[in-house]
């Protein structure tokens, strides 16, 4: 009876100890667990998300810096075609801060012909932000190397877009002439130019501020074709300034103390 009595309970205890061994994880166990992968998960996620987002911002620079620099190297090669004569003026009247009228001509024969001569007009949109280059081609000689012009253009072609200002103060074109007596400094050296622009940033070129512009300054930037990038948060992508100054000039002009050159000799 006495043994008989103690099975129920050693019975009870065996149960309750395999029931111990059986239960698993608590509530509260569970939840830290769950807390703990999910903060992990978010770690992960925005490691991912920041390396995508920094391989998209570096991808839309180096676009928005190769689109710059294409649309710079044609502007020079254009300005670099434009003294079509000795004592030449490539600038034409009207040019101003947002709008550069010159003449060129790219052809690679010691003759030019009339076919070869055009009035570029190289048109800045802010609202658009876009640089397009109006070519209006010759249409009548007067006296070489003087022309009468189409009226309305032949092409009108897409240099770039996104294009903006490096800054506020800074205009797209800045144009200049020669300094009665040469300059230097020790950022530029010594310099034939004027340091100070012939007109400013609101003015356009007279026809005789037309005629002493020797050299053209263009400074802009360039942003992607994105305004921002796809997943956001960096802004837009926008490149170094890139900045490029043309002289219209057959020689180097000499640094002697009175200047008496012009654009084009």
């Amino acid at each position: 009876m006495l043994s008989g009595s103690r099975h129920p309970d050693g019975l009870r205890a065996r149960c309750a100890q395999r029931g111990a061994a059986e239960r698993g994880s608590t509530l509260i166990e569970l939840l830290v667990t769950l807390i703990t992968g999910t903060i992990i998960m978010l770690a992960l996620v925005a490691v991912l998300l920041f390396a995508t987002r920094q391989e998209t911002h570096l991808t839309d620079l180096a676009q928005a810096t190769q689109n710059g620099r294409l649309a710079m190297t044609k502007l020079d090669d254009e300005l670099h075609s434009a003294c079509l004569a000795p004592s030449f003026t490539p600038i034409r009247q009207g040019s101003g801060s947002t709008e550069l009228r010159f003449i060129n001509a790219p052809g690679e024969q010691a003759a030019i012909s009339k076919t070869e001569v055009n009035e570029h007009r190289i048109v800045w949109s802010e609202k658009a932000e876009t640089l397009t280059d109006e070519i209006y081609p010759a249409a009548k000689e007067e006296k070489w190397p003087v022309f009468t012009y189409a009226s309305t253009p032949s092409q009108k072609i897409l240099l770039a877009s996104h294009i903006t200002k490096t800054s506020s103060t800074l205009p797209i074109f800045q144009y200049y002439g020669y300094a009665s007596n040469a300059s230097e400094s020790a950022t530029s050296g010594v310099s034939t130019l004027s340091t100070e622009p012939l007109i400013s940033k609101a003015e356009t070129l007279s026809e005789k501020k037309a005629d002493e512009a020797a050299s053209v300054l263009v400074s802009f930037s360039a942003s992607s074709n994105a305004s921002t990038t796809s997943l956001g948060g960096l802004g837009k992508d926008v490149s170094e300034p890139l900045q490029s100054q043309v002289t219209f000039s057959f020689s180097v002009p000499a640094a002697e103390a009175e200047k008496v050159d012009a654009p084009c000799q």
